[in-house]
């Protein structure tokens, strides 16, 4: 039951499903900048943490918060090291490939359900 009588538009819409498109376009606009930005951001960071960790020698790894880090080190736990630095490097050039993708259009944002 609708409130609100519909004007019909002469091509198969009415006037209440023309705002609520209207709305819904500029609310997923702006969450496809949000999450472009977020995604780009995301993976540049992580390409950063994989870069200085050539430098360092060590990877941070775990979730272990405030009380201390989990780190792999390439003399120690080369296998464990190198793993990770695989899994971050894949993750950030993702997320940089899905920030410019969503940002450009190419790829469609997440859902929003």
């Amino acid at each position: 039951m609708t409130l609100v009588k519909p004007v019909s538009l002469g091509i198969g819409a009415d006037a209440t499903n023309l705002a609520a498109c209207r709305a819904a376009r500029t609310y997923t606009g702006v969450m496809a900048l949000f999450q472009g930005f977020f995604f780009l951001i995301l993976g540049v960071l992580l390409v950063i943490v994989v870069y200085q960790s050539l430098a360092k020698g060590w990877l941070p790894f775990g979730p272990r918060g405030f009380s201390g880090q989990v780190r792999f080190t390439r003399t120690e736990q080369p296998v464990g090291y190198w793993i990770a630095f695989m899994l971050f490097g894949a993750m950030g050039l993702w997320a940089v490939y899905a920030g410019v993708g969503i940002l450009f259009g190419w790829m469609a944002p997440l859902p929003l359900n």
